[in-house]
């Protein structure tokens, strides 16, 4: 804190009389005040458009007019302005008006010395702590902006330099920067600078390292919040301070910062606990931001691992399908080599029309197969007919018939209510089709079965369960049942295309599909369309998720397609 004289305090000293000006400027220089003293009016107003003074001492009666004008003059070029009213006719009247037009005080000649100074001091004082607490909410908002810029940025680059900038402005220092690295051992990499040369960021990194090494040697520095430096750049001229800031986090120095200039006055490091508050938070800051780049480049890593993982996984589906649909085909293909040599040879005889037989079966075998593949392979395009969806799966159940089991049988249970769907018509009836077939194949082996086909009006849609009294689907299966070319026959049966090719149609047309289990054994199927003129759903409908918990049973019209 200033002292109670304020030396540095200007004084002007407003009288007519030379031999007043002259004993108060006297009293003044013996305080340590710089007073200068003028006989008019239109003298102080010159003085004071010229300079900047701390008080005015004025004369309520002038040569040239009135004190307390001139009072009013002067605060109207600077308000802050400490005016004190000397006068030798004093009255109550004089007095207010001279309070009214911002006068600090009122001396009545002749002027007691200690009463003129007390005057002073009071005003002086008011003054400054009028200053200080200006400076003092400047410095806390900028503080609280550090805070928060600090804090809340993730972005490294904009975060610490709008954080060096803003620690510059309330120091007002010429030059900043804040690097990361602990500066031993290491690079210090520069993350934001103001005002920063190239030799002063030398100079910085030199002191740095220096400093961090004392730091390591010495265990009583290391809960030091800042390091002077200062130092002489040309002989004669002004010397280079900087303050050197470790930035702590939890894990101890995770940067420094700097900040300096030429001929820094002492007012500027009185700054110092403001900075050692702000270093705190730039240091967890800090921190912060090297977690967030640890955790961005491990989220990229990861991604680029499961980006490998999917293209491994289709690989192996891939080759797996490619093995598959190579022992399908040759199979046949070794069938009909064998028989077509038998024929050549004309060993066939009496059997040759079985052979041929034969080799048309194994050849449509393998026309079938290709088939498969040419079906899956093809884009599925939704049409925009209105479909019957009963009519549809009448028809798919007739088409599907002869890969039905001799002891299984098929129930449709249709809904009469149904309103119609959008799409194409043969390509619903070969996703049910592929569908019914894949229960018909979890009933073989098994004797007797049943398969149910059942619809229900559903909010905006229509739903289809397919289900059977199969064995079921294992819950590790589930997720891969409408993977392309997934099967758990093993090869030499179906390729696994049926239950994707029936997913990439329904989603083709807006619609959803599930497969699942039923609480009395079997698998199930559940595919939702929705309604013509409604549009695909954005998520899945909620009935597609109650029909996997209730069957479909409820007005339905039941009929047996079983001979």
């Amino acid at each position: 804190m200033k002292t109670t004289t304020f030396p540095s305090a200007t004084i002007l000293v407003v009288d007519d009389n030379a031999g007043s000006a002259k004993t108060l400027r006297f009293v003044l220089s013996a305080e340590g005040y710089h007073a200068d003293c003028v006989g008019s009016a239109a003298e102080a107003l010159e003085r004071a458009r010229a300079a900047q003074y701390d008080v005015a001492l004025i004369d309520i009666n002038l040569r040239d007019g009135s004190g307390l004008d001139l009072l009013s003059d002067l605060k109207a070029q600077q308000a802050d302005l400490i005016a004190i009213v000397v006068t030798g006719h004093a009255s109550t009247e004089n007095s207010i008006d001279a309070i009214n037009r911002g006068a600090s005080g009122y001396v009545q000649k002749p002027v007691e010395a200690q009463q003129l100074l007390s005057l002073l001091r009071s005003g002086l004082e008011r003054k400054w702590l009028q200053e200080e607490n200006a400076r003092m909410v400047r410095r806390l908002r900028l503080v609280h902006s550090i805070g928060a810029t600090a804090t809340l940025g993730l972005d490294p680059e904009v975060t610490l330099q709008d954080t060096i900038s803003l620690v510059t402005a309330l120091l007002d220092f010429e030059a900043g920067a804040i690097w990361r690295g602990s500066g031993v051992g290491g690079e210090l990499e520069l993350m934001a600078s103001v005002g920063l040369s190239p030799e002063l960021d030398a100079h910085c990194r030199r002191h740095v390292s220096s400093v961090a090494k004392d730091i390591r040697a010495d265990r009583s520095l290391r809960e030091r919040p800042w390091f002077d430096v200062i130092e002489e750049v040309e002989e004669g001229a002004a010397a280079r301070f900087l303050r050197l800031v470790p930035l702590r986090g939890q894990e101890g120095i995770s940067g420094w910062m700097a900040v300096g200039g030429l001929d820094a006055q002492p007012s500027q490091t009185e700054e110092a606990e403001v900075l050692g508050a702000v270093a705190g938070q730039v240091g967890v800051a800090m921190e912060n931001m090297m977690l967030y780049e640890n955790l961005r480049v491990a989220h990229q890593r990861l991604q680029q691992a499961q980006a490998q993982l999917v293209q491994s996984e289709k690989l192996s589906a891939l080759g797996g399908f490619i093995s598959g649909i190579a022992h399908e085909i040759n199979n046949p293909l070794m069938a009909i080599v064998g028989y077509s040599e038998l024929l050549a040879q004309g060993d066939g005889g009496e059997d040759t029309p079985e052979l041929a037989d034969r080799i048309f079966r194994q050849a449509q075998r393998c026309a079938r197969i290709v088939q498969s593949v040419s079906i899956f392979a093809r884009a599925h395009r939704a049409g925009t007919a209105e479909v019957a969806l009963n009519a549809i799966l009448m028809a798919a159940a007739e088409t599907a018939a002869h890969n039905r089991p001799p002891e299984a049988e098929i129930e449709l249970r249709l809904s009469p209510d149904l309103k119609p769907v959008t799409g194409d018509p043969d390509a619903f009836r070969q996703a049910f089709v592929n569908i019914i077939n894949n229960a018909y194949q979890s009933l073989d082996g098994q004797g007797t079965g049943k398969v149910t086909v059942a619809t229900q009006a559903a909010n905006r849609g229509v739903l289809v369960e397919v289900s059977d009294t199969g064995p079921g689907i294992p819950e590790h299966v589930l997720p891969k049942v409408f993977d392309p070319f997934f099967t758990t026959k093993g090869v030499g049966h179906a390729p696994g295309l049926g239950l994707s090719v029936a997913h990439g149609i329904v989603q083709a047309h807006g619609g959803h599909i599930q497969a699942g289990n039923r609480p009395e054994g079997g698998a199930r199927i559940t595919v939702f369309l929705p309604e013509a003129g409604t549009g695909p759903p954005a998520d899945q409908p909620p009935e597609l998720a109650r029909a996997h918990r209730d069957p479909l049973l409820a007005d339905l019209s039941v009929a047996r397609l079983n001979g």
